[in-house]
């Protein structure tokens, strides 16, 4: 949302015309990747035109959290927000493609924050829970 840029999260476990049907009705541009799928984003990525693929270490999140904002941070991250960007895409995920290829399904800054606020909320009146928890699966109860 901060980078104005849409990210696609592609499930490394789809075949590689898949992922390249996904990368080509997306109009996706760059495929970060971890060392570890490395292969995979590459050879899907041979197949499209002016496509790149960059390898990035995993991060420590921790680590990062206990590291100081970039005092220039408002110099590159435009934090103004208008009703048109609101309704602009944030993020796609896909459909498991049992009867086809995997389509993509197109998720706004709008459906992001309301979901954002939705965990706040959870967590505000649950504060003896852990919210999230890796194992946990989280259902989406509203349209898409």
């Amino acid at each position: 949302m901060k980078l104005r840029s849409t990210l696609l999260a592609v499930s490394p476990r789809n075949s590689k015309a898949a992922i390249i049907n996904l990368l080509e009705k997306t109009n996706s541009k760059v495929f970060f990747t971890s060392p570890k799928y490395e292969a995979i984003a590459k050879s899907a990525s041979v197949k499209i035109e002016g496509f790149s693929v960059i390898v990035v270490n995993p991060f420590d999140i921790e680590a990062l959290l206990n590291q100081p904002l970039n005092d220039r941070q408002n110099e590159f991250i435009d934090t103004s927000f208008t009703e048109k960007d609101l309704n602009k895409p944030a993020l796609i995920i896909h459909s498991s493609g049992t009867t086809n290829y995997p389509k993509p399904i197109y998720l706004t800054n709008r459906y992001v924050l309301n979901l954002c606020g939705v965990f706040k909320l959870c967590k505000e009146q649950n504060t003896h829970l852990d919210l999230v928890k890796q194992s946990d699966v989280f259902l989406t109860c509203v349209p898409l």
